[in-house]
């Protein structure tokens, strides 16, 4: 194998693997961005689930289940 084969096969190496590095330096931005609007979302859900929790501690009732449901007062 001659120099000239061996630089162009290097060449073509690196070529690779910059196209390599490339598509992943986008994957990753694309996986942070992913993890970004996943967070958000979480923190929304966290506050919900939060506000729901006081809600509950402040007297509200939670869902009432309705009158055929059973119970002292349901009709026999």
């Amino acid at each position: 194998m001659d120099h000239n084969t061996t630089i162009i096969r290097l060449e073509e190496k690196i070529a690779f693997q910059e196209q390599t590095i490339a598509h992943l330096e986008s994957t990753i931005d694309e996986l942070n961005l992913l993890m970004s609007k996943l967070d958000t979302r979480l923190e929304r859900l966290e506050d919900q689930q939060r506000s729901g929790t006081e809600e509950d501690s402040l007297g509200r009732q939670g869902d009432t289940p309705p009158p055929h449901y059973g119970g002292i007062h349901s009709a026999v």
